[in-house]
């Protein structure tokens, strides 16, 4: 078999990553399912999100010294500077590793190896999560032999590459897979209310204030019958804590949670941002929420992948700059005196729930490497 050309175990696949947890999380899912076909595959990536990256995986990882970029000149320089370090280790990467091709993820720390593929003219995908094209894969769409995306149209794909345009999902950790089984019941009248609030790993001073000020605002029926996991920050923990005490809300509070699958099945509703692992993860388990995009996002991308979501009917869009406790307040008595309307979200999440978009994107990835040995041969 491994004397067949074609055969996936001579073929190695690059995977160019980094940057945050929201590119981390699809490529590592991708690397799993291309390791299940029998490809060889390596990941790049950058220091910051060197503590994401699973040692578990059979992969040849190649780490990169670049980090955020900070603003201002001097900021600007650094980055350039980091840049031209990262591509110089991309460079002894792919002298290293020889893929047969790469496969770009977006954001800064792709860059490095995408534009290596470029300027060589090496087999290149890109993948998008997010609702719009970001920076980088706009960039590398005109190389790239597909761009796959993870929403139906989505935004800001160059007019001469939305032919290359290929619907197939975000890829999600097998964790929220195992999980889709588990069935969602609305809370009926006087049980127990389950919310899960995250901000992500970072976590926000404007969710420890504002969306705790506005629970403390419902109706004290609704307040006794909350049970409340949420994320908050550790210089924030007592105050949030002692104001849930003085208002009778039950309350589980930390400054990360490990097991995020298992709270997300067991909540009823679920408060968070709108970065594209979270609504995933959201529409695989099929749960409601409220999401709060984060306006310093770039290219407004959470905006656009929770005004995808609200499309959806799988969830809400409050944008942070018109939040107040009242308005959170009175967003969560609709939802929670009526349980209709979760169950109406849980219902259209589930009908739009992109199951397998890992395996979908290996195949058409096994294709367009058939393609190009069966041209290589002819």
């Amino acid at each position: 078999m491994t004397n067949n050309p074609l055969s996936p175990m001579n073929k190695r696949i690059l995977l160019a990553t980094g940057g945050s947890g929201g590119h981390v999380s699809p490529s590592l899912a991708l690397a799993k399912a291309l390791i299940n076909q029998g490809y060889q595959v390596g990941l790049i990536h950058d220091t910051r999100t060197a503590h994401l990256i699973e040692s578990v995986l059979d992969v040849q990882t190649y780490e990169m010294a670049i980090k955020r970029r900070k603003p201002g000149l001097v900021g600007k320089l650094m980055f350039a500077w980091q840049l031209l370090k990262g591509t110089y280790s991309a460079h002894q990467a792919l002298r290293k590793f020889k893929p047969d091709l790469i496969i770009g993820f977006g954001g800064y720390a792709s860059f490095p190896a995408v534009l290596l593929a470029m300027v060589r003219g090496m087999p290149l995908v890109v993948h998008e999560q997010n609702a719009v094209l970001g920076q980088v894969n706009r960039f590398a769409a005109r190389s790239a032999l597909f761009v796959a995306v993870s929403f139906p149209g989505t935004g800001r794909i160059p007019p001469k590459d939305q032919h290359k345009e290929l619907f197939v999902g975000n890829p999600v950790r097998k964790d929220f897979d195992d999980l889709i089984s588990v069935p969602y019941k609305t809370p009926q009248d006087g049980e127990k209310i389950s919310l899960f609030i995250t901000a992500g790993s970072q976590g926000s001073s404007f969710f420890d204030q504002v969306i705790s000020m506005g629970l403390t605002l419902l109706p004290a029926e609704i307040r006794r019958c909350l049970s409340v996991t949420q994320q908050v920050r550790a210089e924030n923990l007592k105050a949030v804590e002692a104001l849930y005490k003085d208002h009778d809300i039950q309350a589980n509070l930390a400054p990360y949670f490990q097991d995020i699958p298992q709270y997300l099945a067991q909540a009823h509703l679920v408060i968070a941002r709108s970065g594209s692992s979270t609504l995933f993860e959201l529409l695989t388990l099929g749960r409601p929420a409220v999401v709060i995009p984060l306006k310093s996002s770039k290219d407004n991308h959470q905006y656009e992948n929770a005004h995808a979501f609200q499309k959806m009917g799988a969830g809400l869009l409050l944008e942070q700059h018109e939040l107040s406790g009242e308005k959170v307040a009175k967003a969560m008595v609709s939802l929670l005196l009526y349980p209709h309307l979760l169950e109406r979200m849980h219902q259209n999440a589930t009908r739009k729930r992109q199951v397998n978009a890992a395996e979908k994107l290996t195949a058409a990835i096994s294709e367009v490497l058939r393609k190009k040995d069966t041209i290589g041969n002819a």
